[in-house]
């Protein structure tokens, strides 16, 4: 997704502390991810002002859910999960609304929709413009993953010029 943002002109950028030292050091298990992330997240925050925090997943899904044939290309569907206990939770939902139908105006049912929890936050208290994605399936190939990143990083690219910078 970063290079194909990049590719657009958007400058972005990957976390490339691992979470898993972040564990070993504060004596956390896999749950502890998400103490983690927002760390390094909180950290990153203070150098730079995101305009948009992206936190992508694979998804357990398997190929009968995760795969979409369009126009002889292979994509690795998305599913956008939006926390709903936070303060930034309604510009969140607005946001990813914005993205999910145009992202299926893209590719026609390229993403399977929204997932609401009211369990979690996944750090999108931190910013109005916190997404999770849920990318393909355990199934997937890297090649399928790729082509939705792309119908991503050009639906971002679209987003930014006329939401955000319009």
């Amino acid at each position: 997704l970063k290079d194909h943002l990049n590719n657009l002109g958007i400058e972005s950028t990957v976390e490339n502390e691992k979470i898993k030292t972040y564990l070993n050091k504060h004596n956390l298990n896999y749950y502890g991810s998400y103490d983690a992330s927002r760390y390094y997240a909180q950290k990153r925050l203070k150098e730079i002002n995101y305009k948009i925090l992206i936190d992508v997943h694979r998804d357990s899904v398997k190929k009968n859910i995760s795969l979409l044939e369009s126009n002889n290309k292979r994509y690795a569907r998305v599913l956008f999960v939006l926390a709903k206990k936070n303060k930034n939770y309604k510009e969140n939902e607005k946001f990813v609304k914005n993205l999910n139908t145009r992202i299926n105006k893209k590719v026609k049912n390229l993403s399977r929709g929204i997932m609401n929890r009211t369990d979690v936050i996944f750090n999108q208290d931190l910013s109005s413009h916190a997404i999770l994605l849920e990318v393909g399936g355990v199934d997937n190939t890297i090649e399928e993953v790729n082509n939705t990143m792309q119908v991503i990083a050009e639906v971002l690219n679209e987003y930014i010029n006329e939401e955000l910078n319009g």
